[in-house]
């Protein structure tokens, strides 16, 4: 029989797969662990229970957080919804618009930002316009931009616009063609004729109606309407309903760049040099619009683009950088980096972080760092989910918090990733918070992290709050010792707080019975349940150990009263100087940094699994700096 000393005050690595067990440190050098749910990792090392989340608005369908770019220190977010459109302003609603978007596009919609303005783009959809300004005035207005091209095959088709009288009398106007080109699919293609060298000589037209291969009716858009003889002097926009609208827009150089259309998800446009929404091509010049093609074998899809030293364009297949400063057209050049591709199921935005890109690879399993190597001539890729690739479920929503250096990745079936960078060891330490119902999307907005969660079918637009120790939580008054259950909460398992006094009402009613107390504000909520478990003891060099015995276990907690902790006996709350409470009724904090000590009797066989675990949900502070344990050993 050995004995030993066992610590750990160092929890960096956060939680580790199991699959990777046994190529972790030996476990008195290990800052991993086993299970690391609904806490955060400190910079420090220590880890603590996450905050709670407050509701402030009930949302009709799933939807998307998007961030306003405010100068100033106010937090702005946009939230997409099917019916609305709502604009937050320090939490509170200032102004809302019709939605243009199924619950389906809603997650494939892309965003950039243009001064004032917040453009929105769809393949599907026209791209919309929010714009805002200092005195509060908001507006939504559909975009119209496009570059004008003849597409491939068409290049040598000749058009002529001729007109007849329908049945009314009136005079109605077609495009003809001199092949069989046209199908039901061009239908509200837009042409642009340039039959002379005036601005009055521009006519353009769009495809109302299917006649056959060489003909469709047409309506005027702009030009006198006039009849057209036979040319090759014309062009189609790029974006209509007929071809597909941007997959993505980013600004760059002064430039706005297209990542791709719907039909050309391979195409390149970038505008002329501070006029974002000008694509004409001009002569060439330095700063002319540019159309550029990202070649390949293999068919692709431009899912998003990054705008940092250079010019980065992240694919289905594969990653490729335009470089140059300025990007010119006789000077430019378009490189691929490296060949992980990214996920496609929805739009989640990459985000540059500590000069690297953070995006979700191509397989869903994967969050890929790509940065530039040593030499500043080529990018690299590390698969920083590798260590904890068992808590990524198909990503869906995905931001990070620059001050805090946290990622944040929300997963399809609900939880919420957190990756937390330690930049010292350039670590990334994982863990993972759940909730009653699911997180369904993400934003940071100024240090506050806002979520969209999904509870029994109903959506609610919340932020996680230090002041809160529950989720979906609101602030009821104490009316004559009763409190009016919110109704979402309604029929859930939940806790009402208020200082040190705390209530659990499984399955509430209406009605929260608070006959023992007058105090006046309440918090309810529903908890959540932190959990803390460490590698199982046997591995590193503890293979070969067939049962084990904790004689006495230390940990070193900071603002914390109490600890539900199991060694292998059942869970035992345990309390800092024996302060025993109860708990159903009044918890109190300990704001100093204490030793908790707990003798344990009992041999552990089962070496399989954690030999010791952390779990509760009282809503009150819980801070682990660090735990040490003396035991018995038995080996074969």
């Amino acid at each position: 029989m050995t004995n030993s000393l066992y610590t750990q005050f160092n929890f960096s690595q956060g939680e580790v797969a199991e699959t990777l067990i046994n190529s972790v440190e030996e476990p008195n050098q290990s800052d991993a662990l086993f299970l690391l749910r609904n806490m955060i990792v400190h910079h420090s090392g220590g880890i603590k229970r996450r905050d709670g989340t407050m509701l402030l608005h009930e949302i009709g369908s799933v939807g998307r957080i998007i961030a306003l770019p405010f100068s100033d220190k106010r937090s702005g977010v946009i939230v997409l919804t099917e019916k609305i459109i709502y604009v937050f302003n320090d939490d509170k609603i200032i102004t809302t618009f019709k939605s243009f978007y199924s619950p389906e596009q809603i997650m494939d919609i892309s965003w950039t930002f243009i001064d004032k303005f917040v453009l929105f783009t769809h393949e599907d959809i026209s791209p919309h316009l929010i714009s805002y300004s200092k005195d509060e005035s908001w507006n939504i207005v559909k975009k119209d931009f496009s570059p004008v091209i003849k597409f491939r095959g068409w290049e040598n088709v000749q058009f002529s616009i001729s007109s007849d009288v329908d049945d009314e009398g009136k005079i109605i106007y077609f495009i003809n063609s001199d092949r069989s080109i046209f199908e039901l699919q061009n239908l509200h293609g837009v042409f642009i004729f340039n039959v002379g060298d005036d601005v009055k000589d521009i006519y353009e037209v769009e495809t109302v109606e299917y006649i056959s291969p060489k003909q469709m009716k047409v309506n005027f858009i702009s030009g006198e309407n006039k009849v057209i003889d036979k040319t090759s002097n014309w062009r189609e926009k790029v974006c209509s309903i007929a071809r597909g609208f941007p997959i993505h827009t980013i600004v760059h150089q002064g430039r706005l760049v297209i990542g791709g259309t719907r039909d050309m998800p391979y195409r390149i446009f970038m505008s002329k040099t501070f006029e974002l929404f000008n694509f004409e091509f001009g002569e060439g010049l330095d700063d002319d619009a540019m159309d550029l093609t990202l070649m390949s074998s293999t068919p692709l899809r431009i899912n998003s683009m990054v705008s940092s030293l250079n010019l980065e364009i992240l694919t289905s297949i594969g990653e490729w950088v335009i470089f140059g400063s300025p990007i010119k057209m006789d000077t430019v050049k378009i490189i691929k980096q490296t060949n992980v591709g990214t996920y496609n199921n929805s739009f989640i935005p990459p985000r540059h972080m500590e000069g690297a890109t953070f995006f979700v690879g191509r397989n869903g399993k994967e969050i890929r760092e790509m940065m530039l190597d040593d030499t500043g001539l080529k990018y690299v890729t590390r698969d920083i989910a590798k260590v904890a690739n068992h808590l990524m479920n198909s990503p869906v929503d995905l931001d990070y918090n620059d001050l805090d250096q946290k990622i944040y990745i929300v997963m399809q079936d609900g939880s919420l990733a957190i990756v937390t960078y330690l930049k010292d060891s350039r670590k990334y330490a994982w863990s993972l918070h759940t909730c009653v119902g699911k997180f369904k999307s993400v934003c940071v907005v100024n240090q506050t992290v806002y979520v969209i969660c999904e509870v029994d079918g109903r959506f609610f637009f919340e932020k996680f709050s230090a002041d809160i120790s529950v989720d979906h939580s609101v602030v009821c008054k104490n009316d004559n010792n009763f409190l009016i259950t919110p109704k979402h909460l309604i029929g859930k398992d939940v806790i009402a707080y208020q200082d040190n006094t705390v209530l659990r009402v499984d399955k509430v009613n209406k009605i929260i019975d608070t006959t023992d107390t007058r105090k006046l504000n309440w918090i309810v909520g529903t908890p959540y349940t932190h959990t803390v478990a460490p590698m199982p003891y046997r591995y590193g060099p503890f293979k070969g150990l067939k049962y084990c015995r904790i004689i006495k276990f230390n940990a070193v907690v900071k603002d914390t009263n109490r600890i539900s902790i199991d060694l292998g006996n059942g869970y035992k709350n345990v309390y800092v100087d024996n302060n025993i409470i109860n708990t159903d009724k009044s918890i109190t904090q300990n704001n100093a940094v204490r030793t908790i000590e707990i003798n344990s009797i009992g041999w552990t066989h089962n070496m399989e699994i954690p030999l010791w675990k952390i779990q509760g949900d009282d809503p009150v502070n819980f801070h682990l700096i660090g735990i040490s344990f003396h035991s018995n050993l038995q080996f074969n």
